[in-house]
């Protein structure tokens, strides 16, 4: 039974964060989805058929890039709303594009439930470094998207997540032996202090605790697939992390293709286009019981793609004081289901 639909309404991105691949949707026709595409999924979601067999509460916008980059995001947010009303909608954004105008809009509509952002360093250096954006318009427009909030009274949520510089860079030498790909002369940063403290200070001031949540994210070295030797691995050590979601969620790709996971960066891993079948045809279709199955028995090598480097879709152990609220973490998982992995620090 599918659950929950994520669109990728765009796979480019503003961003160049090191924690994130850099070759998103490379096996995509286009970088935008479609109208077309958006209100054939959003049709075969309402309809009465589909909602016999599904159960989806929640519709996840701002897969694997950056969905304000897609001139008709507005549009289509109001599409799935005027269709789907009951249904969850999350959005990930960093809030590069997110302007006042556009918060309004999506506030006073009702457009987005739950917000999600990454928040990475309490300094221009070491959030500049780890995203490759401007911080000072990061932070004017999550204060102005807060105080629109306020000011609507909006019950949306934002959950913050923070992976620091030092974090990512140490974890990844501990694991894997080498310093992130995407991070230019890694040895300039070593010594930058973990502001991970800093950090959490600044969001305690300024977010609300009766609705938004700030994460201390887990890494995950999908950006750091193309220095793995996969000779080298076992993969009966690993199991696939994606597993239930692969079973429960349809990732959909600008041009309308279902994609195995988010872990799928470029998109590869294709079951099926809405435009040649139905969500169920694909659900229920040959080559998807095959995923699953070959998933379960670890034969990763097989299905080629992103799991021929399995090992780069774990949860990686990180080293901090926070470790003690995983378990709440893990509990607060199965109610939102955040794009990434993190450990509560509220």
């Amino acid at each position: 039974m599918l659950k929950e639909i994520n669109l990728s309404l765009s796979s480019a991105c503003g961003a160049k964060c090191v924690y994130c691949p850099t070759d998103r949707g490379e096996a995509n026709d286009s970088s935008n989805m479609s109208m077309e595409t958006l209100r054939k999924v959003v049709d075969e979601v309402s309809s009465k058929e589909f909602s016999e067999n599904h159960h989806v509460e929640s519709f996840h916008l701002g897969e694997n890039g950056d969905g304000l980059i897609n001139p008709h995001f507005v549009e289509m947010a109001r599409y799935i709303r005027k269709n789907l009303p009951d249904v969850s909608i999350k959005f990930i954004t960093n809030f590069q594009r997110l302007h006042a105008k556009k918060t309004r809009t999506l506030l006073e509509e009702n457009l987005v439930n739950v917000f999600v952002c990454n928040i990475d360093g309490a300094t221009e250096q070491t959030y500049e470094t780890v995203k490759g954006l401007r911080m000072d318009q990061t932070l004017k427009n999550m204060e102005d998207f807060l105080k629109i909030r306020e000011e609507l009274n909006s019950s949306a949520s934002l959950n913050v997540n923070i992976l620091t510089l030092h974090t990512y860079i140490h974890t990844i030498k501990r694991e894997f032996g080498f310093y992130p790909i995407n991070l230019k002369s890694p040895e300039k940063f070593l010594e930058v202090p973990d502001d991970l403290g800093e950090t959490q200070k600044y969001l305690k001031r300024v977010l609300d605790p009766k609705k938004d949540v700030i994460f201390n994210s887990g890494v995950i070295a999908w950006a750091e697939r193309d220095a793995i030797n996969t000779s080298d691995l076992n993969y009966d050590e690993y199991d696939c992390p994606n597993l239930n979601k692969i079973k429960t969620i349809a990732h959909i790709s600008p041009d309308g293709y279902w994609y195995a996971c988010c872990l799928d960066s470029k998109n590869e891993l294709k079951l099926g286009n809405v435009h040649v079948n139905s969500l169920q045809e694909i659900y229920k279709s040959e080559g998807r019981k095959k995923l699953i199955n070959l998933l379960t028995e670890r034969r990763f090598g097989e299905i080629k793609g992103p799991c021929q480097t399995v090992n780069c879709c774990q949860w990686l152990k990180v080293h901090n004081p926070h470790n003690k609220y995983l378990h709440k973490f893990k509990n607060l998982i199965r109610r939102i289901n955040p794009v990434r992995t993190s450990v509560e620090v509220r």
